[in-house]
């Protein structure tokens, strides 16, 4: 049996950086570690967003992600 032994969150925003040439879009990376686990989803888009709005690059997604060290149950 498999235990979760820790969960790490954090957010990253994928930003519009131009057009390649191959008329492609571009994009940029902003990563949010460190977020606590059991923080409402809400609560931190709204953060995220109100970050995202000091700079000039539009917006085009947020993610989640959530890192889960496993270990075996013994």
């Amino acid at each position: 049996m498999v235990k979760v032994k820790e969960t790490k969150v954090s957010y990253r925003a994928r930003l519009k950086n131009g057009q390649g040439k191959d008329g492609k879009d571009k994009f940029a990376y902003i990563n949010f570690a460190n977020i606590r686990p059991d923080a409402a989803d809400q609560d931190v888009h709204e953060v995220v967003r109100a970050i995202l709005g000091l700079q000039e690059k539009e917006v085009d997604a947020i993610f989640k992600l959530e890192n889960k060290e496993l270990e075996d149950a013994q």
